[in-house]
């Protein structure tokens, strides 16, 4: 069995996911602690269960275990069972346990699977998402009249990276970035229509007025995922949740269709952020 406790939101929690059944042998079973993002958006799968608010006495206690089993020495972990947690610094994910331990028990803690070589990229299937969000995104599109294979997604992400990694040189990405993509993409890819997500809505009212409020996506967090995976290019802020987007509707096979920040986080630097870019030919 492995066992993993969720760590940031939905965005990061897809990726989590995608490197838990990277390491999961066929037929093994996956516990995720938390999750809650997740549970309400994928469609049920027999190999996953998920325990959470649903049963808050035993996901405390669940969690609780977790961080005493973290505690324990290395030389006792390394035999008792296999544990992975992420580096920051430096993107390594350290390994403490080979496949044959006392206990048949993985336990993954504070990872976020960022590189092609964690990753089940077959997580990433449209068909995966319930269908109830599927539909209420085609709704949207419908209701205004908007065809999604003409029109751009185009994720801003701001909040805390407004000061992330530093005030001096934050996340944030400049309106002449995302004009300068607008047009691109309309010329490139022929997209007609940008549909818009943030974070940061009085940002994007300020900073493009000329968005008709009907391409504004103020939704949840689940059907927000579900509209922008309906579009046939997007426009990525350094974030998880654009990110998977564009993997849900299809940048593996078409990535010229999905534009990013050089160096992600670290762009203002010229430089990749905490750590050396992440390996992936998404």
């Amino acid at each position: 069995m492995i066992v993993a406790e969720h760590k940031g939101r939905l965005g990061n929690q897809l990726f989590q996911l995608a490197g838990v059944l990277r390491l999961a042998r066929p037929g093994e079973r996956v516990l995720l602690l938390g999750y809650e993002d997740l549970q309400r958006l994928l469609e049920p799968h027999p190999q996953l269960r998920f325990l959470n608010s649903n049963r808050p006495g035993l996901y405390r206690l669940a969690t609780r275990a977790m961080d005493w089993a973290y505690r324990l020495p290395i030389r006792w972990r390394r035999h008792l069972w296999r544990s992975l947690r992420e580096d920051m610094s430096v993107g390594h994910i350290d390994v403490v346990g080979g496949q044959r331990t006392l206990l048949p028990l993985t336990l993954v803690k504070e990872t976020y699977f960022l590189g092609d070589r964690w990753l089940a990229l077959e997580l990433f299937d449209r068909q995966r998402i319930r269908a109830n969000w599927r539909e209420q995104a085609q709704r949207w599109f419908e209701e205004r009249g908007l065809d999604p294979q003409r029109c751009c997604f185009m994720h801003v992400r701001r909040g805390d990276y407004c000061h992330y990694p530093s005030t001096s040189e934050p996340g944030v990405l400049p309106r002449g970035f995302f004009l300068t993509m607008m047009e691109r993409m309309a010329a490139e890819q022929g997209a007609s229509c940008f549909v818009v997500a943030s974070d940061d809505w009085p940002w994007i009212r300020d900073a493009l007025p000329e968005l008709p409020e009907r391409q504004l996506v103020l939704e949840s967090v689940e059907l927000t995922l579900a509209i922008l995976s309906s579009c046939a290019a997007g426009i990525l802020s350094p974030s998880t949740l654009g990110w998977a987007a564009a993997l849900f509707a299809g940048s593996a096979e078409q990535p010229q269709r999905f534009v990013a920040p050089l160096h992600w986080v670290g762009f203002r630097r010229g430089a990749w952020y905490p750590y050396p870019g992440v390996e992936s030919r998404t």
